[in-house]
């Protein structure tokens, strides 16, 4: 019988060498309950961090709807009278108060049906009416801008029917110079505004039109007054420009009424 001498088996890792049976078996636990509590530390961090994050989603979202409701609230009050289709309000106001109602709910609610169909119902009311109020100021610079040219109609008829009628010509140069400067630059950027879409520049050229129209009105008025003087001294008679003034007149030997070629309706008895 031939005899072989077989190397010991090699220790576990960690294992001292020489140790019992049962300091093996207890060294083998402290590491599987090592292993166990790194699970467990990781599980929980990344829990944490997870929740702290969707915590800080929640909150934010919410500031970011708060706002667009404020901005909102804030473009409802400045459209009171100054918007062209008045439902767009309607809509507006019932979106903001449906966001109010949904920021007033406990956070898990908001977490379950988010924000983000709320953000874009109020953003839509929202453009309506940003562009019923654009409508509005358009209309408003449009009739601004009619009643200018209506003016300057008259001023130009004023102004041609008193040449060489014995006005002073400082009274005549001065409603040249309403009509030919501050009239056109002001009809020019009406135009131009109202390619645009700003409510505010639309709003000044409006307030800029009208402005513009009492200066030419006055002007008139003003020159009309003057060839009146020159023309129609009596009390009875006004100057009109489509009358073919002449330089006096009395009123007929009469009677009942009589258009004298002032303009007025002249009573001789």
């Amino acid at each position: 019988m031939t005899l072989t001498n077989a190397a010991p088996a090699a220790d576990p890792p960690g294992v001292s060498t020489g140790g019992t049976a049962r300091e093996r078996r207890e060294a083998k636990s402290r590491r599987r309950r090592n292993v166990r509590s790194v699970i467990v530390t990781t599980l929980v961090v990344v829990l944490v961090m997870a929740g702290g994050g969707l915590a800080w989603y929640v909150v934010s979202e919410a500031d970011e709807l708060a706002s667009q409701n404020a901005a909102a609230r804030q473009l409802l009050a400045a459209s009171d009278g100054k918007i062209a289709e008045q439902t767009t309000r309607v809509s507006l106001s019932a979106e903001i108060a449906d966001v109010d109602s949904l920021l007033a709910e406990p956070v898990l609610t908001r977490v379950m049906t988010g924000t983000a169909d709320a953000s874009e119902s109020l953003g839509a009311a929202t453009g309506a009416v940003q562009a019923s109020m654009v409508d509005f100021a358009r209309d408003e610079v449009a009739a601004a801008r009619k009643s200018l040219q209506t003016a300057e109609a008259r001023a130009k008829k004023v102004y041609t029917a008193t040449e060489g009628k014995g006005v002073d010509d400082d009274v005549r140069a001065r409603l040249q110079e309403a009509l030919t400067t501050t009239a056109a630059a002001t009809d020019a950027a009406a135009a131009e505004s109202l390619a645009g879409v700003d409510v505010a520049e639309l709003e000044q050229t409006a307030l800029d039109l009208s402005t513009n129209r009492s200066v030419v009105v006055l002007a008139t008025d003003t020159l009309s007054a003057a060839q009146d003087t020159v023309t129609c001294p009596a009390p009875d008679q006004v100057w009109d420009p489509d009358s073919g003034a002449i330089p006096s007149l009395s009123c007929p030997r009469s009677r009942g009424p009589r258009r004298t070629s002032c303009g007025r309706t002249c009573w001789t008895v």
